[in-house]
């Protein structure tokens, strides 16, 4: 349903176009408050090793909103666009097993890296992940991810 509701909503927009409304919309999620335990935990992982935000949202609305937060020097593995007459498609959706695919192909090692979610669609990424830390997700979530990860912990942000 949500693919639907988003294709309808950009049926017809042009590359500029969906480019300035994905940055405007990620600045504006970025100047929200809720976001700060966000990005102090990425800000001690870098301190720690490499780091790569790794999203099914679309590429240039979350590296808008990764910038919006202070966010520029980390790396981002997320979903891409195709542009065509009728408007955008997916081309390259960076969720399930294809998320684990796209992070080792930038060449992130996965079986020593901490790894924080909030969804049951990242049970691949929490299954190679050394330690898995789910963030504000639901009691289903936390339930599949827990049955596949082998070092997990749960936490709430406000």
């Amino acid at each position: 349903m949500n693919r639907a509701l988003v294709a309808l909503a950009l049926r017809g927009m042009a590359r500029g176009e969906y480019e300035r409304l994905a940055v405007a919309t990620g600045r504006a999620l970025a100047s929200r408050s809720a976001v700060r335990e966000a990005v102090a935990a990425c800000e001690r992982a870098c301190l720690q090793g490499p780091t790569v935000v790794a999203t099914a949202s679309e590429a240039t609305l979350a590296r808008a909103f990764l910038d919006g937060v202070g966010l520029h020097h980390v790396p981002l593995v997320a979903s891409r666009l195709a542009f065509f007459p009728r408007g955008p498609r997916l081309a390259v959706h960076t969720v399930g097993e294809a998320k684990v695919t796209a992070v080792r192909a930038r060449g992130f090692l996965l079986d020593d890296a901490v790894f924080y979610t909030d969804s049951a669609s990242d049970a691949p990424l929490a299954r190679v992940a050394r330690r898995t830390v789910t963030v504000n997700a639901a009691r289903s979530s936390v339930a599949k991810l827990t049955r596949v990860a082998g070092d997990i912990s749960h936490e709430r942000w406000h």
